[in-house]
């Protein structure tokens, strides 16, 4: 199976808030940039420009949006709020209710890809 029907149908399995706000938050991540490469990976949509960028995954009571570089660009940015113990990754999480800052998560994806380019 095809990437994209994978990461459609992980983000149809969830038909409440959590679906829609997958599927939003795919909308923004491809009006970013639309030649980013969306690839299924640990059973977990991916989203990778020269190398990856970030996932999505659903949870029982919440959504994370986890950055692969967010530590290198966790400064330039207000949107993280999950505390992480991880030496690279920083995750937006989002609970039923939580709006998505469009346009702030649009210049975070940016400054992930430039990181990447940046290689």
């Amino acid at each position: 199976m095809e990437a994209l029907q994978k990461i459609t149908e992980y983000i149809q399995k969830n038909p409440d808030w959590r679906g829609e706000l997958m599927h939003q938050v795919r909308e923004l991540i491809l009006q970013t940039d639309s030649t980013i490469e969306e690839e299924w990976k640990w059973n977990s949509p991916v989203w990778s420009k020269n190398g990856m960028v970030c996932s999505i995954s659903a949870f029982k009571k919440h959504v994370s949006l986890t950055f692969f570089k967010g530590s290198e660009i966790e400064r330039e940015t207000m949107l993280f709020n999950n505390p992480s113990d991880s030496k690279n990754t920083r995750s937006i999480i989002w609970k039923e209710g939580d709006e998505i800052k469009s346009e702030q998560l649009k210049a975070l994806i940016k400054i992930a890809i430039l990181k990447n380019n940046e290689k």
